[in-house]
């Protein structure tokens, strides 16, 4: 994932960027390092991986390829199995937005999901799904920079832990059983290793757990973002029936909703949303009005009884923008969109002629 390619204002070296790790643990080279996550911006490392250091056998070793070396989550001390390979990753990207889905199926007892979406040019949030038989401990880790050793904060509120990096903020949705900063490392080159902060957030729970994190780079001053109304919404009254998330950011003056089903796609209708889209995501001004909107693999959207998106056809992407709009699918008839004074619509990244009307695109 990554915000440009330094042709919209930032230089290529400054654009935000994040590596998502949804590959194999075999072979004898690959770490145990699943739905593991790399990030810099604005110039900076953010999330590192810890290299290689050795391949001569012993602890430090076994640390370099831990899963609690990397940027992922650790199911009851253990590290993942080295012959696995998992199913590959849900991928879907527009000019507004891209969004990953990777699964770890190795646990024989906990299905790990984890999904990211980075709303562009600004920051990424993610979900983390376990969901299985049984009560687990759950640690999950961030590998800092080593440039912000001894600069990193650590707050736990009701409602979870907000970390402050040097340009970065991660918020953790849910309130950790403990959470610590310890000191890792990372290795630049083959025998050389420097120590590093390392966030880590653990949790013992039945399942299903849902953790949401939020991270939010900044490029020189740190603005205080705050999240209300979690709400995780069930599909059934099974143990296991978790299916979507939504909740509210409040972001310098902006208010950002977010929704997602973890479980499949079904019809849902609450607090003024109405979809089938397996994401969705709505931008609000300081006036409370609409100014972009995204969703993934829908078919309609509304809000607040306002019709948003209607695609007729397959399930299809769209991202709604003050300069462009983009929709994505692979059979689509027609659609209509609510939004004023758009002059670039793309479908499938072609540039399509449309109808407006009372502030609705309409296509054909």
């Amino acid at each position: 994932m990554r915000s440009g390619w330094g042709n919209h204002g930032l230089s290529f070296k400054q654009e935000l960027y994040l590596l998502f790790d949804c590959g194999s643990n075999y072979p004898w080279h690959a770490h145990f390092d699943m739905l593991n996550i790399v990030a810099t911006a604005y110039g900076y490392d953010l999330l590192k991986d810890p290299g290689r250091y050795t391949y001569n056998a012993g602890k430090e070793r076994d640390y370099f390829k831990s899963t609690a070396a990397h940027n992922t989550i650790v199911i009851d001390g253990v590290n993942q199995p080295r012959n696995y390979t998992p199913h590959a990753a849900e991928w879907h990207s527009l000019t507004g937005f891209d969004y990953v889905v990777g699964m770890d199926n190795s646990n024989p007892e906990v299905t790990f999901r984890r999904s990211i979406f980075f709303i562009k040019p600004e920051y990424w949030i993610i979900i983390d799904r376990l969901s299985g038989k049984g009560e687990h401990r759950y640690d999950q880790y961030w590998h800092l920079s080593d440039k912000s050793l001894g600069k990193v904060s650590l707050n736990e509120n009701g409602h979870g832990a907000i970390t402050i990096a040097p340009h970065m903020e991660i918020l953790s949705l849910i309130k950790p059983m403990q959470a610590a900063i310890d000191t890792g490392y990372i290795s630049y080159k083959y025998g050389f290793k420097t120590k590093a902060p390392v966030i880590k957030y653990s949790l013992k729970s039945s399942s299903p757990v849902v953790w949401p994190t939020i991270l939010y780079p900044y490029k020189t001053l740190y603005k205080i973002h705050y999240v209300k109304c979690l709400n995780f919404i069930k599909k059934n009254q099974g143990k296991d029936s978790t299916g979507a998330i939504e909740f509210t950011i409040f972001n310098d003056g902006k208010t950002d909703l977010f929704f997602e089903q973890l479980d499949g796609k079904h019809h849902y209708e609450g607090a003024g949303l109405e979809t089938d889209g397996k994401l969705v995501f709505i931008r609000f001004n300081i006036k409370k009005q609409i100014v972009s909107y995204q969703m993934v693999d829908g078919h309609y959207l509304r809000y607040n009884g306002i019709g948003l998106i209607k695609i007729k056809g397959t399930g299809a992407n769209v991202s709604v923008q003050s300069q462009r709009v983009d929709v994505a699918g692979k059979c689509i008839r027609s659609f209509k969109l609510q939004y004023r004074n758009i002059h670039n619509v793309f479908l499938n990244n072609y540039k399509i002629k449309v109808k407006e009307e009372l502030n609705t695109i309409y296509f054909p």
